[in-house]
């Protein structure tokens, strides 16, 4: 009887889930600050116009093509969506569409986890309804969400494919993980980790091995191309516009202040894995600290001195993420709160700089706990250096996700540790809707 009750309370709370994403489209919800008409879709719907009017190869050349994505999702809209002509409707579309991310989602745990309750589970695949850099962009026909789709189709198959190592699933593994790249190229982590895994794993034949290496290549030809004509990764307009960033041959910067703010992005997010995993008390977080002192404190205090020495945090906040009306924008949810919080400046300093140093403590302490992997946090961490301006959608929901995905072990998804996680969720998204 009792095990009934929960069942029921995670069907009725992942429900309650899906009815409010369903009230996010009816309220026009912009919980990140860039949805609304004047958001990011007056530039995409612009360059529906750009694919509309011209044929392929100038629609890519424009001088006003404007993204940080390759044109694939103009491609397919313009060909395959009845709705691309208004606005509203293309809109309605992809909202619709994109609630099979949370399905693909509970399937492709349900592989993972054989063992685990399937109505926890329901509740679990709900919390990307919850992640506000979703939801907006489903509200409002952003870009998002498509390199979301591709990764969950990418790791349903590979779930299947590590089941039954047929041709279908095999190639259908390389297909998607390669599209995550097309979609958003900071998911070439995705097609990296299944290439490594076909390659490194023994069970996996030889041929399969060699045909994986073929296929990636081919699928890949089309971006090559893309590379070769704009001279970067991203079209020339965005390159201009965003020169920091190294999109380019000729933008070549790295971006070595971003990694403190990357590390509180990126515990945010492993958070609600660190819940689910294990029942947190202060005793073990100090246990845990005093056994790890040296791991934690000397990157930690490597890094605060260089930090200080070049005035990073001087640097950011004065001309780097600056708007023209003055106000600051990117760096995440801790320069937000020490803007609120703080009026003076070095109260400001030492505020984010505690904030890094939580950080660390909790990605050593999740990466101890085996609910994500070096591999995931070095990839991040590499990605805030080439990237200007880092912003939270660079991790949310992408760090929860591919943590999960990418686990070797096996959760025990209890009661009160899932429950948890998802007031996590919930909390963090009603900030985000307070904060917009």
């Amino acid at each position: 009887m009792e095990n009934k009750r929960k069942n029921y309370l995670f069907f009725i709370l992942g429900l309650s889930v899906y009815i409010s994403y369903f009230l996010s489209y009816f309220f026009g919800e912009n919980s990140i600050g860039s949805g609304g008409y004047n958001g990011d879709l007056t530039w995409i719907w612009n360059n529906f116009d750009i694919f509309k009017n011209n044929n392929l190869i100038d629609s890519i050349n424009h001088e006003k093509f404007y993204g940080n994505r390759t044109p694939l999702l103009y491609i397919l809209n313009i060909y395959f969506n009845p709705f691309i002509n208004d606005i509203d409707n293309y809109r309605l579309s992809l909202f619709i569409f994109f609630l099979t991310c949370p399905i693909l989602l509970f399937f492709t745990l349900k592989n993972y986890f054989p063992k685990s309750n399937y109505f926890i589970l329901f509740f679990i695949s709900s919390f990307l309804l919850l992640s506000p850099y979703f939801r907006s962009s489903s509200v409002w026909g952003q870009e998002i969400n498509y390199g979301i789709f591709s990764l969950l189709l990418s790791f349903f198959y590979f779930t299947k494919f590590k089941i039954k190592q047929n041709l279908s699933n095999f190639f259908l593994v390389i297909f998607f993980s390669s599209l995550c790249v097309y979609f958003d190229q900071k998911l070439l982590i995705v097609p990296l980790y299944m290439f490594l895994h076909i390659i490194f794993q023994t069970k996996i034949s030889i041929i399969m091995k060699a045909s994986s290496c073929f296929l990636y290549f081919i699928f890949s030809v089309p971006f090559i191309y893309l590379i070769t004509i704009w001279g970067g990764v991203v079209p020339s307009l965005t390159q201009e516009t965003n020169f920091h960033s190294f999109n380019s041959y000729n933008n070549f910067n790295l971006h070595f202040y971003h990694i403190g703010f990357a590390s509180t992005l990126i515990a945010l997010y492993l958070i609600p894995l660190i819940l689910l995993k294990k029942k947190i008390n202060f005793i073990i977080v100090i246990d845990f600290v005093k056994s790890n002192i040296f791991l934690i404190f000397i990157p930690f205090i490597t890094y605060l001195l260089f930090y200080i020495n070049y005035d990073w945090y001087d640097l950011l906040q004065s001309k780097l993420y600056v708007t023209p009306s003055g106000n600051t924008y990117g760096l995440g949810f801790v320069n937000k709160l020490g803007l609120i919080l703080f009026d003076e400046i070095y109260l400001r300093k030492i505020f984010t700089y505690f904030a890094f140093l939580i950080s660390w403590i909790i990605i050593v302490f999740a990466i101890r706990l085996k609910v994500t992997k070096w591999f995931l946090i070095n990839y991040f961490f590499l990605i805030s250096l080439i990237l200007l301006p880092i912003m939270q959608e660079y991790f949310d929901p992408y760090i929860f996700l591919l943590s999960i995905l990418m686990s070797d072990k096996e959760y025990e998804f209890e009661f009160k540790s899932t429950l948890s996680s998802g007031l996590f969720f919930l909390t963090a998204l009603s900030f985000a809707i307070v904060y917009y």
